[in-house]
């Protein structure tokens, strides 16, 4: 049975960093989650930039009913 981490937050946890770009950001491109998912685990990211303490609340509620 295979373990899952499921991962809610904001820009941070979404990979988000800043860049040179136009637009001042951009996602991180390499898994930072490999060596869980090598150690069994299924990681599923449901990070939102621009996530508030409140909405990552109710989308946790949401997601228990």
């Amino acid at each position: 049975h295979m373990k899952t981490l499921e991962i809610f937050g904001d820009s941070i946890l979404k990979g988000v960093v800043r860049s040179q770009g136009p637009i001042g950001y951009s996602l991180c491109r390499s898994d930072r989650f490999a060596p869980m998912r090598s150690a069994g685990w299924k990681v599923a990211n449901r990070s939102k930039m621009g996530a508030t303490a409140p909405e990552v609340l109710s989308r946790l509620k949401n997601l228990l009913k």
